[in-house]
């Protein structure tokens, strides 16, 4: 890679490039202990140092992860972008490919659609339910209009009305009563 200026070498060496010859640097700031060690018994530990780290492992206990020092230096070398979204979806759960659950799945565009009249004449395009549900009942194709309302007997009604009296009734007794508990 060719750098004009030293900002540019200051860019590219933040991402992690080296110049032509030159040795990879050691990772920056990895520490190998304290880590945790995992059990498959037990709580996991932490050890300090080497010594501690095989009295653990004599006991069972291992790394749970296998170190990667470079990794470490890879991770902190690749520049932060707060605008970078992470795309979750589409994944594979247990060997299956699963979409967003939160996505509609879109059907067939349905809009704009062209309608042909009754007898056969020149068709009309229609951008939305609305225009199509006129048109049609211009043709005189929609006939049905909306269904009257029923009418609710008087009975039920007042049954409805009572019941109602009667929780309100029930509450304030409840009230009272948690009222009279609290004093």
């Amino acid at each position: 890679m060719v750098v004009n200026n030293a900002n540019q070498e200051a860019d590219h060496r933040s991402k992690g490039y080296i110049g032509e010859g030159e040795p990879v640097p050691d990772a920056i700031d990895y520490q190998e202990f304290p880590k945790q060690l995992s059990h498959k018994e037990f709580e996991p530990i932490l050890v300090n140092d080497a010594g501690q780290q095989a009295d653990a492992e004599a006991k069972g206990y291992f790394e749970p992860v296998l170190p990667d020092p470079r990794g470490a230096a890879d991770n902190r070398a690749v520049p932060y972008n707060p605008n970078q979204r992470i795309e979750e979806w589409p994944k594979m759960v247990d060997g299956v490919l699963m979409y967003d659950p939160e996505t509609i799945e879109a059907g067939p565009v349905e809009y704009p659609k062209a309608v042909t009249p009754p007898n056969g004449g020149e068709q009309v395009i229609v951008q939305n339910r609305a225009e199509e549900k006129k048109l049609r009942a211009s043709w005189g194709l929609i006939t049905k209009t909306a269904a009257p309302e029923k009418e609710v007997p008087e009975t039920t009604k007042l049954k409805s009305a009572a019941r109602s009296e009667k929780m309100k009734a029930a509450w304030a007794k409840r009230k009272a009563a948690a009222a009279q508990a609290g004093a």
